[in-house]
C-alpha cells in the first residue's frame, strides 16, 4: 500500500470513528430525578395566581394551568390544598403530551404534597400539564414544583392569542361530568366537585379551537342561581326590551333557593344595565 493511500484511508476513518464511538452528553439518558422548584423559569403559569411567594404561588380560579417540558420518563406535581372548612379538596387533571392521564383527587391528609402523574414514559421529550378542574370556592391551590425523572426543558411557545371570559356555574364547569343517571350528582362532596371540570366548560374549548390562552374569570354562583348582583368585578349587564312589559320581574339571587322580586327598570337601574333588543 502506498503512503498516499493509507493517508486518504486514515482520513476516512477518522470521521467514523468520531460519529460511532461512545455517546455525547446531549444522548446521555439521565433519569435521575430531579426537584424543580416552582420559581424555575422553564415553568409555564397560565391563569390569575398570586406569586408574591414565588416558591409556593397560589390561585383559586378553574383552569388555572401549570405546564413544562421535560427529557425523561417519569413526573411527579408538588401541590398543596388549603382544605377548605377542613374538608373540601380540589381535583386537577394531569395532561401529558396533550392527553389527560387521570384525575388528581388531593388527599384528605393535609401534609400530602406529592402526587405522581407518569413513572413508565418512554424515554424522550415530553410535556406535562395540571389543570384545576374546580371552583374558586373550593379553596385555594398551592403549587410547590415538579419532580421530575430527567431533566427540565425550555417552555412551549404561548398562543399568539389571549381570552378572558366571564360567566357563572356553566362557565365553571359546575356539573359538566355528571353522568346520565345523575351519581354523583353536583351534590357529591356537598359541592359537587367530582364532577366539577372548568376545563370542559364552553370558555376553554372555544380558547382551543381557535388556538387562544384562556383565564377564567367565573362568578361561580351555582345553577339555578345566576344573577346579576354580588358579582366579584363590574360586569356589563343586559336587559332585553321585552322585559319592560312586566310590572315585576324574579331574579335568582345568588342560591338556588334565592330570589328577588322587583320591578324591571329598578332592577336595571341598580346594575347599571343597558337596555338591548336581543330579537335584532
Amino acid at each position: 500500500m502506498t503512503a498516499d493511500r493509507f493517508l486518504g484511508l486514515l482520513a476516512l476513518s477518522l470521521p467514523l470513528a468520531a460519529c460511532g464511538g461512545g455517546s455525547s452528553p446531549a444522548d446521555m439518558q439521565d433519569t435521575s430525578l430531579h426537584t424543580v422548584d416552582a420559581d424555575d423559569a422553564n415553568i409555564q403559569y397560565t391563569g390569575r395566581i398570586d406569586a408574591s411567594n414565588a416558591k409556593l404561588p397560589r390561585f383559586a380560579l378553574g383552569t388555572t394551568s401549570i405546564t413544562a417540558r421535560f427529557r425523561g420518563v417519569g413526573v411527579t406535581a408538588l401541590i398543596k390544598d388549603e382544605h377548605r372548612y377542613g374538608k373540601w379538596r380540589n381535583y386537577y387533571d394531569a395532561v401529558i403530551d396533550g392527553e389527560v392521564v387521570s384525575k388528581l383527587q388531593i388527599s384528605t391528609d393535609a401534609t400530602m404534597t406529592s402526587y405522581p402523574i407518569a413513572t413508565s414514559l418512554p424515554y424522550g421529550e415530553h410535556e406535562v400539564t395540571i389543570v384545576k378542574r374546580t371552583e374558586p370556592n373550593v379553596g385555594v391551590g398551592y403549587f410547590a414544583g415538579f419532580e421530575i425523572a430527567g431533566v427540565i426543558l425550555p417552555p412551549p411557545d404561548r398562543p399568539a392569542h389571549k381570552m378572558l371570559i366571564f360567566g357563572d356555574s356553566i362557565t365553571a364547569g359546575s356539573g359538566e361530568e355528571v353522568p346520565a343517571d345523575g351519581d354523583p350528582g353536583c351534590t357529591a362532596d356537598e359541592w359537587g366537585q367530582p364532577v366539577q371540570n372548568a376545563d370542559a366548560a364552553y370558555g376553554p374549548v372555544a380558547a382551543r379551537m381557535l388556538d387562544a390562552e384562556q383565564v377564567f374569570a367565573a362568578t361561580s354562583h351555582p345553577v339555578g342561581g345566576v344573577c346579576p348582583f354580588g358579582l366579584p368585578a363590574p360586569l356589563p349587564v343586559y336587559c332585553d326590551v321585552s322585559l319592560r312589559d312586566f310590572d315585576e320581574v324574579v331574579p335568582a339571587a345568588g342560591a338556588t333557593n334565592a330570589a328577588v322580586r322587583l320591578n324591571p327598570q329598578l332592577m336595571a337601574q341598580i346594575v347599571s344595565a343597558e337596555w338591548v333588543d336581543v330579537c335584532q
